[in-house]
């Protein structure tokens, strides 16, 4: 039996959090609490009504990104073009907050997208396979070809 540490377990808050944040019902019930929590501000005379739409759209957007990219992680396969206009519309609501200045989200957008940039290569190398004839991974090689068992090397 292996030691564990008593209330430390990382792995599964961060699998909690992948699932919480992959269901969109759950993530609609948590804009509708950011929604009220806003207007609770707005209400009660603390934030200004644009102060609050503007960390809204932030946090949702911050949201949405990681979701886009943990549901792109399970599914291993990533929509570049998807995670530009995400990366786009994050920087977007960081400068409409007054977070960012032009400039700064100028370097960050190009940053981001010299990230971007090689995301197709690790793709290539994540998925490549050398087991197989063409590189593609074991198991479409083995349904594209028909094979059950694995290729001879």
């Amino acid at each position: 039996m292996s030691p564990r540490i008593v209330g430390f377990a990382p792995a599964a808050w961060l699998v909690a959090f992948v699932a919480w944040v992959l269901d969109p019902a759950k993530r609609k019930a948590f804009y509708g609490l950011l929604a009220a929590l806003g207007t609770l501000l707005v209400v009660a005379g603390v934030r200004t009504d644009s102060w609050v739409t503007g960390w809204v759209g932030v946090v949702a957007a911050a949201l949405d990104l990681v979701a886009l990219v943990l549901g792109t992680w399970k599914a291993r396969r990533i929509e570049v073009k998807v995670l530009y206009a995400a990366q786009l519309a994050l920087l977007a609501a960081l400068k409409l907050v007054g977070v960012l200045t032009d400039g700064q989200a100028s370097y960050l957008g190009d940053l981001g997208n010299q990230a971007l940039a090689i995301v197709p290569m690790l793709i290539l190398f994540w998925r490549t396979d050398t087991k197989t004839p063409t590189g593609e991974p074991l198991l479409e090689y083995r349904a594209r070809h028909g094979l059950r068992a694995a290729p001879e090397v």
